[in-house]
């Protein structure tokens, strides 16, 4: 298993930096998404009956990761908040949020990204982006298995990290990204998985979306050595946040 990347360093704004001026149409406001550049994205997360902030200039979600330090490369600020990002866009009203729909599998794409190794462990981001051309939302935890070069699954389904909080909903502009931190056990220190008859290469996830019925196939480079029992629990999966 390669677990020599590290976690991508992310550029955040200032304490006390001003935000970006409020734009009055949502239609702006997916259009500014659209403006950024390439791979930088646009979400918005909404927790409450509140609209909150839409984030961009992000590189996916950013929840936290092992050792405190946050998903998009940052130490987490304290208490486990994270540092504010870059300059926030206006607010989206709630109604949009609930009017959007769900994102298709045939609409996103998935990459592993900043996996770093901790202790038999290995962590990293689950980057889920909408390649559509409208906004769409996503609420939840993705399901998530090993397969093989075949495509046969492998092992167990991931558990759901239900530790990190209650799952807000997160609305993906085209371009725009959502992810949860997935944890990778290594094979050998759990029992049923101790052989090496009882493991197999794993070439990549297969990914459902929240509230999907398709997967989304989401490569892994180098490949894993995954355990072949649906006994053994080697995925823990979070909520995917922006």
């Amino acid at each position: 298993m390669r677990t020599d990347l590290v976690w991508a360093p992310t550029h955040r704004r200032a304490a006390g930096a001003p935000h970006a001026g409020r734009i009055r149409a949502v239609g702006v406001t997916l259009a500014a998404c659209g403006l950024l550049a390439a791979g930088s994205g646009c979400a918005s997360t909404v927790g409450n009956e509140d609209a909150t902030a839409v984030t961009a200039g992000s590189s996916g979600a950013a929840p936290a990761g092992p050792a405190g330090a946050s998903a998009a490369g940052g130490p987490a600020a304290a208490g486990g908040a994270e540092a504010t990002g870059g300059p926030a866009l206006p607010t989206v009203p709630p109604s949009v949020l609930a009017n959007a729909p769900v994102c298709a599998a045939e609409t996103l794409t998935g990459a592993m990204e900043d996996a770093e190794g901790a202790a038999g462990q290995v962590y990293g981001r689950l980057v889920l982006t909408n390649t559509g051309a409208a906004a769409c939302k996503l609420v939840g935890f993705p399901d998530v298995q090993f397969i093989d070069a075949a495509g046969a699954a492998l092992g167990a389904p991931a558990e759901q990290d239900t530790d990190r909080g209650t799952p807000a909903p997160v609305l993906l502009a085209p371009e725009g990204k959502a992810a949860a931190v997935l944890r990778i056990t290594q094979p050998g220190i759990q029992d049923g998985c101790l052989a090496t008859d009882s493991t197999k290469p794993a070439t990549a996830l297969r990914v459902t979306p929240p509230d999907g019925s398709a997967a989304v196939s989401v490569a892994l480079a180098g490949g894993i050595t995954a355990c072949v029992s649906p006994d053994v629990h080697q995925l823990l999966v979070g909520p995917l946040a922006a």
